[in-house]
């Protein structure tokens, strides 16, 4: 599978169309994040099956992480998303309204 087309960088392109902007992908504070909003001090990692750990890094620099898991989402037997953008970007606006 090309980078282009990882379900990290479809959930991270569903965040920038919803938040109006870009993240910085993988971000680095200590350690990496897979996107970054500067403008709202939002950090995002995606959830994979294998991603488990918790940081808790961002509550001391006023960062709220917001982890968006591929279980959110429809998934093929391989855990990969089974891309329907119009409900995909419903979960994403959910996630992202709780926000405010």
């Amino acid at each position: 599978m090309s980078t282009s087309d990882t379900d990290e960088k479809y959930v991270l392109d569903l965040c920038d169309k919803a938040l109006g902007i870009t993240s910085t992908r993988q971000h680095n504070f200590d350690f990496p994040v897979d996107g970054y909003y500067d403008d709202y001090k939002i950090a995002i990692t995606y959830c994979e099956k294998q991603n488990t750990d918790i940081v808790n890094y961002f509550a001391k620099h006023n960062i709220q992480l917001i982890e968006i898991c591929f279980t959110f989402f429809n998934c093929d037997k391989q855990n990969r998303i089974i891309r329907n953008k119009t409900f995909d970007e419903q979960v994403i606006r959910r996630k992202l309204t709780r926000l405010s």
